[in-house]
């Protein structure tokens, strides 16, 4: 059955009074995939900025299932505030320490602690369930400075998952 769970309708945005984006409506059903195809310069990543809050639109709405069938109206301030609703985003340019393990850049700033201090065991153990999801073929321990680009790429869809994100944007080049 055909769900919508982000609904976006009129979205316009410009920067220094050059529009970006002019009306753009956007649904997303329930499992489904969609890929935003356009020239350089079209707005894909800007609507993608604008959904997981890294952007505020300058007209428009945007609505997200509440978990109940229902949509509400959200407008998010920064992408710490899609993330606790569920939405996450794979930049172009990767957001990772080059000079930390993998497991470590999973659970940045979300870190299991016990006792006040970081459970290193348990960080590791629980970074090895999204990386296998995403079939990194290393240790959580290996620096991310060692990896392809492509096991970079799958970290950075490990840490979106590590948040239970519903919905998961990915900005590739």
């Amino acid at each position: 059955m055909k769900k919508t769970i982000l609904k976006a309708t009129g979205i316009s945005k410009s920067f220094s009074h050059v529009p970006i984006l002019k009306n753009v409506d956007f649904e997303l059903d329930s499992a489904e995939t969609h890929i935003l195809m356009g020239e350089n310069g079209a707005g894909k990543s800007t609507l993608m900025k604008i959904i997981t809050g890294v952007y505020q639109q300058d007209k428009g709405n945007i609505y997200l299932d509440d978990g109940k069938g229902n949509l509400e109206e959200i407008a998010f301030s920064n992408p710490k505030m899609a993330l606790e609703k569920g939405i996450s985003m794979v930049f172009q340019e990767f957001n990772l320490m080059e000079n930390m393990t993998i497991a470590e850049n999973i659970f940045m700033g979300y870190e299991p602690v016990k006792k006040g201090l970081i459970d290193w065991n348990k960080m590791n153990q629980d970074a090895l369930k999204w990386m296998e999801m995403v079939e990194i073929d290393a240790p959580p321990t290996e620096l991310v400075e060692n990896l392809s680009t492509a096991q970079k790429q799958c970290v950075e869809i490990a840490k979106c998952l590590s948040h239970n994100a519903k919905i998961i944007i990915l900005d590739v080049k």
